[in-house]
């Protein structure tokens, strides 16, 4: 079983690379479950799209709603709305959790309009261009809120923050995960002034992390 985010309407890129490049041994089945925070998009193709290149049988894909934590364009929710979603998105954790351990398929989410070729041909293109003009790793910065303490180095899953004489510089891939900004503990963090002043939002296990 594969979970991934959902980012600019589709499957994680790094997660999407990840599984072309990799050889995939064991079973010959493969699940997709995708998180997001409005529409999946056309996951469910490029995830077929994947089950077919790796000669693997599809067996569809789920998508569970989440809070949405992308400031730099949208609202974050407000903590009582996010935990809200999570809870009511239990119930289809558990479904997916109970059809994927029996061995049923899984209903394809992200139908309809982005559905097709030509659909997930078209984000594709609208999502290159986004990430090559839009997610530029050079505007973060670290204000004077900075405590240097490397919690965003820590936890970058694409490893592209480096502190640097205590301050952190961001280099590399980056897929605008946003984990930076919203682990900050201080909300030093801003991408450009596209972050100032909006919330910041990442999920509290009930240990407080």
């Amino acid at each position: 079983m594969v979970v991934s985010p959902i980012h600019v309407e589709d499957m994680v890129v790094t997660v999407r690379d990840w599984l072309l490049r990799t050889p995939l041994l064991g079973r010959q089945s493969i699940y997709f479950v995708f998180t997001t925070g409005k529409t999946p998009g056309c996951a469910a193709e490029t995830a077929r799209r994947i089950a077919r290149k790796k000669d693997l049988r599809y067996r569809g894909s789920a998508w569970i709603e989440m809070p949405t934590n992308y400031p730099p364009l949208f609202a974050v929710p407000d903590e009582e709305t996010s935990a809200r979603k999570i809870q009511d998105a239990l119930p289809a954790v558990y479904a997916c959790g109970e059809r994927i351990g029996a061995g049923e398929r899984l209903e394809d989410g992200g139908r309809g309009r982005w559905s097709g070729a030509a659909a997930a041909l078209s984000i594709a293109l609208v999502r290159a261009a986004f990430l090559r003009l839009y997610v530029r790793p050079e505007r973060f910065l670290a204000t004077e809120r900075c405590i240097s303490c490397g919690r965003c180095e820590k936890v970058c899953p694409g490893n592209c923050i480096t502190m640097n004489h205590g301050r952190p510089v961001w280099h590399g891939r980056c897929i605008h995960c946003m984990a930076c900004v919203s682990r900050c503990p201080t909300e030093a963090i801003e991408y450009g002034k596209s972050t100032v002043g909006k919330r910041r939002y990442h999920f509290r296990s009930p240990e407080g992390e």
